[in-house]
């Protein structure tokens, strides 16, 4: 149920370009393309520390990395990526299958999302 769940999620836009063009608005153009290049080393730094901190059992790491870059992904309107990041940052690894299949779509997520982001900023 999960897997088929996620692949759902993996079919619809990766990214709410509402949401960028709002944040654009906002801060203007520069602004926003410096951001958004802080934004996408954050998103795989955060990632790879996710995935290194859950294969080491670190599990509260693995909670506080994904509500910060859950928080980072809604701002940037990821939010297939923030509501993968919330699920991992509300579950808890040892009682539920399935942690690994989170962890992969986190994987999964994070690259479409950064490539819907650099392709924006283009």
């Amino acid at each position: 149920m999960f897997e088929s769940q996620h692949n759902t999620i993996l079919d619809n836009n990766v990214i709410d370009e509402a949401t960028l063009n709002a944040l654009c608005a906002a801060i203007g153009e520069e602004a926003m393309k410096d951001f958004l290049e802080r934004f996408l080393e954050d998103c795989k730094a955060r990632t790879e520390r996710i995935t290194e901190a859950y294969g080491k059992s670190r599990f509260s790491e693995v909670e506080l990395e994904a509500h910060t870059l859950g928080t980072s992904a809604a701002t940037y309107g990821a939010l297939n990526l923030e509501k993968i990041c919330r699920e991992i940052e509300s579950a808890k690894p040892g009682k539920h299958q399935g942690f690994q299949d989170r962890i992969n779509c986190l994987n999964l997520l994070s690259e479409q999302s950064l490539q819907a982001l650099r392709d924006y900023a283009v």
